[in-house]
């Protein structure tokens, strides 16, 4: 068998050559192998070969990954990780160069059979990004992921569809709704943030006089300016705190920072919410409530969510509805109960 070093220097050409020649007549262990191999390019280039196994790549990465993304964000990639590392086992401690496509194949098809094809993807796009910087920093000659695809969410025949709430559910919703949840609620539907976003505004963020909401988005890191709607303005003035940099909604910015920058305590309630008004049915456990998705229009953009897949949830997420109604057509279905103008 021939192989060329790449080499144009016939001296060091035939170092590497006679080094190769021994380690094949030894027949070398995987490690003995990668020790001449370090050796060789050692010797060539006055450094050591980097390398890494997968858990220790991943392990380093992830961590860098920690003050590049929102806490929600970070959870997310060290739940794909996790899955990778548990998945490959014993493998996950050999050189990361082992991954093959074929083992994020069969880890996407086993996370889509036992949580959702949505998370299958969501894992995968993720590890996409984490092997192509072991690409970048010379770890692997290709992406694993890259060879990958995602699955195609299918809907079965009989899946309910997501729609926006009828003025009638909207007043049973608003009747419901104690202590911060009236303004969270206003809130979601007047501006279409997330509820994390809404939990972490302040009073200094509020221009009462122009009637102007400025902050950044946690998911986007976006800086947005936004016009605030006459009845969201009155909650906002009503409840303003004292402190310049104190929280609107104080009891949810605690949730929050208690479930270290996460909405998932909010997004359980949301649900009891609806629960409540008769409007979704209980479910045995919390799922991912990714937004209040209260925005008008929202029923027509897909990142716009609050509440489970059909796929995940079962019985529960045919009962789930959508919140999302146009601001003009909420303002005549709350005129009877006296919340606007």
């Amino acid at each position: 068998m021939k192989r060329s070093t790449k080499l144009t220097d016939r001296n060091k050409a035939l170092v590497v050559a006679q080094k190769l020649e021994a380690a094949y007549r030894m027949k070398l262990t995987e490690a003995q192998a990668r020790k001449v191999v370090s050796d060789i390019y050692e010797q060539l280039h006055g450094e050591q070969l980097y390398h890494a196994t997968t858990r220790a790549f991943l392990t380093d990465w992830i961590a860098g990954k920690k003050n590049e993304t929102s806490a929600g964000t970070h959870k997310r990639y060290q739940n794909a990780v996790d899955k990778l590392i548990a998945f490959l086992g014993d493998r996950a401690d050999k050189d990361i160069a082992y991954v093959h496509k074929r083992d994020l194949t069969a880890l996407r098809d086993k996370t889509a059979s036992e949580l959702s094809v949505s998370t299958a993807n969501t894992d995968l796009k993720i590890l996409r990004v984490a092997f192509r910087q072991a690409v970048v920093d010379g770890l692997r000659l290709d992406n694993p992921g890259a060879a990958v695809r995602t699955l195609e969410e299918r809907k079965e025949t009989n899946a309910p569809e997501r729609r926006p709430f009828t003025q009638p559910e909207l007043k049973k919703l608003l009747s419901v709704a104690t202590g911060e949840w009236e303004g969270l609620i206003l809130g979601g539907l007047y501006t279409g943030q997330r509820l994390g976003d809404l939990a972490s505004l302040t009073a200094r963020r509020i221009d009462y006089n122009q009637e102007l909401l400025t902050f950044r988005s946690q998911k986007t890191g976006r800086d947005m300016v936004l016009p605030i709607a006459k009845p969201f303005l009155e909650y906002l003035k009503k409840h303003k705190p004292k402190d310049p940099d104190g929280p609107i909604f104080p009891e949810a910015n605690s949730e929050k920072i208690e479930a270290n920058g996460e909405s998932r305590r909010l997004s359980s309630e949301f649900h009891q919410l609806l629960v409540k008004a008769d409007l979704a049915k209980a479910r045995p456990k919390s799922t991912r409530g990714a937004r209040s998705a209260l925005a008008p229009g929202a029923s027509r953009r897909k990142r716009d969510r609050c509440g489970p897949d059909a796929s995940q949830d079962g019985d529960a997420a045919k009962h789930y509805v959508r919140i999302a109604l146009a601001v003009g057509t909420l303002r005549v279905g709350l005129k009877d109960d006296g919340r606007s103008s």
